[in-house]
């Protein structure tokens, strides 16, 4: 086995000047200065190639230890070692990959499979993929062991692409999101694997860009904003058949705007299907809207654990101090879905209860929100007192009002309001603590299916939720 290192002299390249205002989890620099892009790395590539069994490490503040521009080629079983913090700003190793250990642009290709990725310096992010670049992962280990060094990272836009495969991703310091785009966003595609964030302002999914999570299991294990999930701007994120967990106490979720130009746009898109969410805090709402957006948020045949049995808060966060009209539009799909629905006078909450989907909760329990709506075509039963603006209980739906009151301001009532019933679901029965086995399976909506070779989804056995 060869090993390569290199120790040679900076030259930053200055070329323009901004401002950034950092949002949390997982967000980008800290401070305005001029743009430095890495001045070197122990491994150019220029021409196609590939790389077998190598081992290549960098001590030098602000080179890269692969950088690859315009070539097509491929690292099999390489070991790559960032060491050296950023002598520069931190919206230089966020947005412009300064000081990353991989570092891919423009019309290069790199492939990475198996091997590992190791940073140990500040603003050493691990596989960093920028304006136009194409960098493939499968079965890589990736290590940051300091601050402002994010797992895989794709900025710039251009077609920028990251696509990663089983891949073993672990951070454990702050503003280190393990899957994060950030100022000029990109397209990140993820399947199967494990991610781990340890450090305060780290979520397992940050994006500025447009991203999908699939199969992954993932945790956020700082109380300090370690969130599953944030997204701003015009941008989406998409999540399925994963098992996630976040001991964040802010939220699990969040979609908004920062204003600090590292998106444009107020729509942020968020599907969230097949999956297992578990917050560990009492005090987290599982989805945040704390800024002046129009948020779509779908949830689709999930399980959602949240201890503070709030669903949502729409509401003015003081991070912002952004007092404008916000809106969140949920929709639930495909299972049962416990929680509150919360908004201070700046939220609006529009929701939708899909035919196969069963809410468990309440709106504007405490009569403050800007305006709520509701639309329920399958079942909605209430769990505190409840004020409507507008409801609508479509054809074949139910609304169990459950003993508690309902003040609507509006109605359209073509199928039933339940003032009687106490609306409780099946599923209950099932959900008792530790019995002998009976050999039963369930799906989360109560339906029972042969045990035996089960799909990929989350089931319910003796009581118990288990991920397949």
């Amino acid at each position: 086995m060869k090993k390569f290192t290199i120790l040679t002299f900076t030259i930053l390249c200055a070329t323009a000047t901004h401002t950034f205002a950092q949002g949390p989890s997982g967000g980008g620099g800290s401070s305005s200065s001029s743009v430095a892009y890495s001045s070197g790395a122990t491994l150019t590539i220029k021409s196609n190639a590939t790389y077998t069994d190598q081992t290549y490490s960098q001590a030098n503040s602000d080179y890269n230890v692969v950088k690859d521009t315009c070539a097509t080629a491929t690292l099999t079983n390489c070991t790559l070692t960032k060491t050296g913090a950023t002598s520069s700003s931190g919206d230089n190793s966020s947005f412009y990959g300064i000081n990353a250990a991989v570092y891919v642009s423009k019309a290069g290709v790199l492939t990475m499979k198996g091997g590992t990725i190791t940073t140990n310096a500040d603003g050493a992010n691990s596989a960093f993929c920028y304006n136009g670049g194409t960098l493939n992962l499968y079965d890589v280990t990736i290590v940051n062991n300091a601050t402002r060094s994010r797992g895989l990272h794709c900025t710039g836009g251009n077609g920028a692409t990251i696509k990663a495969y089983n891949c073993h991703v672990t951070t454990l310091k702050g503003t280190s999101s393990t899957i994060a785009t950030d100022r000029g966003g990109g397209t990140v595609y993820v399947n199967g694997g494990y991610y781990s964030a340890s450090g305060a302002k780290c979520a397992i999914v940050y994006s500025t860009g447009d991203m999908t999570v699939k199969n992954i299991v993932g945790y956020s294990n700082n109380s300090s904003e370690g969130d599953i999930a944030d997204i701003e701007g015009d941008n989406s994120i998409t999540i399925d058949s994963c098992n996630l967990t976040c001991s964040g106490t802010s939220r699990g979720v969040m979609l908004y705007q920062s204003g600090s130009g590292d998106a444009s746009g107020y729509n942020p898109i968020m599907k969230i299907s097949n999956s297992y969410i578990t917050l560990k805090s009492s005090e987290a709402s599982f989805c945040e809207v704390p800024t002046a957006v129009d948020a779509f948020l779908t949830l689709d045949k999930d399980t959602i654990i949240c201890p503070s049995g709030v669903l949502a808060y729409v509401h003015t966060n003081s991070n912002w101090s952004n007092s404008n009209a916000k809106y969140l539009n949920l929709k639930l799909k495909n299972g049962t879905y416990t929680g509150a629905l919360n908004a201070d006078a700046t939220g609006t909450i529009y929701v939708n209860v899909a035919s196969d989907a069963v809410w468990e909760g309440s709106i504007d329990n405490a009569s403050t929100a800007k305006v709520d709506t509701v639309v329920v075509n399958g079942k909605w039963v209430m769990d505190k007192a409840s004020n409507v603006d507008v409801l609508i209980i479509n054809s074949g739906a139910t609304v169990y009002t459950n003993g508690y009151t309902l003040t609507k301001t509006k109605m359209t009532n073509n199928g039933t309001l339940d003032t009687t019933s106490t609306g409780v679901t099946g599923i209950d029965a099932i959900m008792t603590g530790n019995t002998v086995d009976s050999g039963k399976t369930y799906t989360i909506d109560g339906r029972q299916v042969n045990g035996d070779n089960l799909p990929r989804g989350i089931y319910i056995r003796n009581g118990k939720k288990f991920v397949k």
